[in-house]
C-alpha cells in the first residue's frame, strides 16, 4: 500500500507552491502509517493530463480517470496503490456535473473496478494572500481519506476539526492552524481508525 503524490510541473510559477503542499501531506499520511512518495508526472502522466485538459486550461476528470485506469492496467499496478495529482489547473467532470471543485477522487468504478486516482486542485485557493499550499494540502488528504474507504459515496464526517468534513470556508482551510494540524493529527480519532491500511 502506497500514495503516490504527482505534482503537476507545467506551471514553474506554482512549483514551489505544490511540493509545498506535498512535503505536508507527506506528513499528515506518515502520521497514519501510510507510506507516500512524491514524484514529478512521468511521459505517459503528461499525456493523460494535456490530453484530458481542454482549450480553456481546465481537467475533464473523466478524461484522465479513463486515462489513467487505462495505463494502471498495462502496467499492472498494485490494486492498494493510489496516486493523487497535485495541479493548479481547474476541475470539472461533466457526466457528474461538476465544476471548479475543489477536488475529486474515484476509490473504484461501479462495477467494482479498483481505480484509486484522485486529483487535488490548486485553483480554489489561487486569490487567496496566504496559505495556498495548506489549502492545497488539505483537499489532497481529504481526497486520500476518500480514496482508503473513508466516506466513499459522497458523505463526510461531521468532526470540526477533520479533514474528511465538507469544509467550504477558504480562510479557515488556509490557516496556520488548520497546516499544523495537517502534519500532525490530520483525521479524527474516527476516521483514523477506520482508514483501510492494506
Amino acid at each position: 500500500m502506497r500514495v503516490d503524490l504527482i505534482m503537476d510541473n507545467r506551471y514553474p510559477q506554482y512549483i514551489e507552491t505544490i511540493g509545498y503542499a506535498a512535503d505536508t501531506v507527506c506528513l499528515g499520511l506518515q502520521s497514519q502509517g501510510i507510506p507516500v512518495q512524491m514524484a514529478y508526472p512521468n511521459s505517459q502522466t503528461l499525456r493523460n493530463i494535456r490530453e484530458a485538459t481542454d482549450s480553456n486550461g481546465i481537467l475533464e476528470l473523466g478524461h484522465y480517470y479513463e486515462r489513467q485506469g487505462r495505463d494502471r492496467q498495462i502496467c499492472g499496478a498494485p490494486d492498494d496503490d493510489r496516486t493523487i495529482l497535485l495541479t493548479p489547473a481547474a476541475l470539472k467532470r461533466t457526466s457528474a456535473g461538476i465544476r471548479n471543485c475543489f477536488g475529486n477522487s474515484v476509490e473504484r468504478y461501479s462495477n467494482g473496478t479498483v481505480l484509486g486516482e484522485g486529483v487535488a486542485s490548486l485553483s480554489r485557493y489561487m486569490h487567496q494572500q496566504i496559505g495556498q499550499s495548506t489549502g492545497l494540502a488539505f483537499t489532497t488528504l481529504h481526497e486520500a481519506g476518500h480514496l482508503f474507504g473513508l466516506y466513499p459515496h459522497g458523505n463526510h464526517c461531521q468532526c470540526p476539526t477533520c479533514t474528511m468534513q465538507n469544509e467550504q470556508n477558504l480562510t479557515k482551510l488556509t490557516s496556520w492552524e488548520t497546516e499544523q494540524r495537517l502534519r500532525t493529527t490530520p483525521f479524527c480519532s474516527s476516521c483514523s481508525s477506520n482508514i483501510r491500511r492494506r
